[in-house]
């Protein structure tokens, strides 16, 4: 059984003030929403795509079409699959996965943040799972890597190549999965011979 719940949700958008007409441009405003309910893989694609990009019933729906499988037993046992949660959303990595797809990328788990080359041009960024419940993404924004987990009230500037290898690594011994997501047209690029 699916039900697709269509509701709009309030969206933050972090902003700068407008640059008054003496004043150098600003950079556009780095895109984050904040943490409702369990809709934290919503948050990451989103602040991965740097844009409202993904919906909470798009999700829903992709949960939908993945084979079936429902806990066994409860009150609540049709109302939540393996995948999602219709209420809350709760997604897991075969949502990740189609979403990504429906938007020609794809993703990569890694062990090791020193394996990873950073200058990729096919990188979109990263997204960490904690302790197997909630999803953060990390993206190179204007030339820095910039947290947008969705617990924080502001994105967070990690800094240089250095300083997010070390980020990764941190989370990586502390038990959380790095999830590299690429555009696949870029990597199809690289992988034909020139």
């Amino acid at each position: 059984m699916c039900i697709s719940s269509c509701c709009s949700l309030p969206w933050r958008r972090t902003a700068s003030p407008p640059a008054m007409p003496d004043q150098p441009v600003q950079p556009p405003p780095i895109y984050h929403e904040r943490q409702r309910r369990e809709l934290c893989l919503l948050h990451a694609l989103n602040g991965l795509y740097q844009s409202k990009a993904f919906t909470r019933c798009q999700l829903n729906t992709i949960a939908c079409v993945l084979p079936s499988e429902v806990y066994d037993g409860g009150p609540c046992s049709r109302l939540r699959s393996l995948r999602y949660n219709i209420f809350y959303g709760d997604y897991d990595a075969n949502v990740l996965a189609r979403a990504l797809q429906s938007r020609g990328a794809e993703m990569t788990y890694h062990l090791d943040a020193d394996a990873i080359n950073l200058d990729d041009p096919s990188i979109i960024g990263f997204i960490f799972n904690h302790d197997n419940c909630h999803w953060a993404a990390l993206k190179k924004i204007n030339g820095a890597w910039v947290d947008l987990d969705s617990y924080r009230r502001v994105p967070t500037i990690v800094g240089n190549d250095d300083e997010v290898r070390q980020l990764m690594q941190q989370n990586l011994a502390n038990g959380s999965v790095l999830i590299r997501v690429i555009s696949s047209e870029g990597r199809n690029q690289q992988s034909q011979p020139a």
